[in-house]
């Protein structure tokens, strides 16, 4: 086997396996709407008498989603700019915890995705065809974790040059087999993959939102297109210690 179809194999594998939990495996916020089982809006013509405890109301609105037509940095996917009309829902005020999956866990006996070992079976459905297979030793129950980068990052489609597969890395685990969420039960739950956060959805009698739900609620009253709450130079200085707590903001019903 030549170096660079080495190479290439490597990648693809890696590519692969971030396939297998990149959704949700760095961190994961669990923002509810609602309190029902069903999967419709809240009629957003008035705002509820009641709020349930830890949630916040957001009124129906509108707001533009997608990139600036110049931005060069924008994905073809994000393009064009279009409108959108939201209804009101209920959104948890804090992140689901760790404390919180604990008791999910607990209660259910769940075992996420990145707790169990790698499916060779499916895997090498993703990989190009007659890949071998890879040793045992890479095929361990494990996700994705960041890595510090001290060179600049030009291609961002190439999750490789921050992230990297560590074994042994979950919810329980966050930064690999020798750390720990103790003292840390306040914390975001990470490492959660979409399937668990179905199951976790169902146990709490939530469901998870549409990105527009989401994208809404996190604009709040900002109009801009950074619409997480910093300016671009706080976010240039902020992002090494972000990309330890860096999480991806979910919503349920």
């Amino acid at each position: 086997m030549t170096v660079d179809i080495k190479n290439r194999l490597q990648k693809s594998l890696q590519t692969a396996l971030a396939n297998r939990k990149i959704l949700f495996s760095i961190g994961l916020f669990f923002l509810f709407i609602g309190c029902r089982t069903d999967v419709h809006p809240i009629d957003a013509s008035s705002i509820p008498q009641s709020t349930p405890k830890g949630m916040v109301w957001i009124p129906k609105g509108s707001f533009y989603m997608g990139a600036r037509d110049h931005d060069k940095n924008a994905l073809s996917r994000e393009k064009p700019k279009r409108k959108f009309n939201v209804a009101g829902f209920f959104i948890d005020i804090t992140e689901v915890s760790n404390a919180q999956f604990s008791r999910f866990v607990e209660e259910t006996g769940y075992i996420t995705l990145a707790e169990k070992p790698v499916d060779w079976r499916l895997l090498k459905q993703e990989l190009p065809k007659g890949a071998p297979k890879p040793p045992d030793s890479l095929l361990q129950a494990g996700s994705l974790t960041f890595k510090r980068v001290d060179v600049s990052i030009n291609k961002l489609n190439d999750i490789s040059q921050w992230l990297q597969w560590t074994t042994g890395a979950n919810w329980k685990h966050p930064y690999g087999p020798h750390s720990s969420i103790l003292g840390k039960e306040n914390y975001p739950v990470v490492h959660i993959a979409y399937e668990d956060a179905i199951a976790y959805c169902k146990w709490a009698n939530r469901r998870l939102p549409t990105e527009i739900e989401w994208e809404y609620a996190a604009r709040g009253k900002t109009k801009g297109s950074i619409f997480f709450g910093v300016t671009m130079r706080l976010y240039s200085v902020a992002r090494p210690t972000l990309g330890k707590v860096y999480s991806q903001m979910i919503i349920a019903n």
